[in-house]
């Protein structure tokens, strides 16, 4: 199904966005530093603000590997001064995202073909 550029989520590396597809979420996510006994774990947690995430389409599949597949990967490889664009492709499911060199925001986009 091709879609205009109005029909795109509204949050996240929505420029990163290919046409071709059937549902898409983003999110603006802020990591937090993961401590355990005082310390560092070297993981992250992410704060998913509602109103900094939006979903295009019917999402609840999408929304499952997002939370089961998607975050725990994108949380494990964080790092804030980077400007790469990290992309996984997992069967009908695709997600690119990047820091943009935010230093704090860590901007995501998921989508089903």
């Amino acid at each position: 199904m091709e879609k205009d550029r109005q029909a795109v989520p509204a949050w996240g590396a929505s420029w990163l966005l290919p046409t071709n597809f059937t549902t898409a979420w983003g999110a603006r996510a802020i990591p937090d530093k993961t401590y355990k006994n005082g310390k560092w774990t070297g993981c992250y947690t992410a704060s998913l603000v509602p109103d900094r995430q939006h979903a295009v389409g019917d999402w609840g599949k999408l929304q499952k590997w997002i939370n089961s597949n998607l975050l725990p990967i994108v949380l494990t490889n964080y790092n804030g001064a980077s400007c790469e664009v990290t992309t996984v492709h997992d069967g009908d499911y695709h997600a690119c995202w990047t820091p943009n060199a935010s230093y704090g925001y860590l901007y995501i986009i998921a989508w089903e073909d």
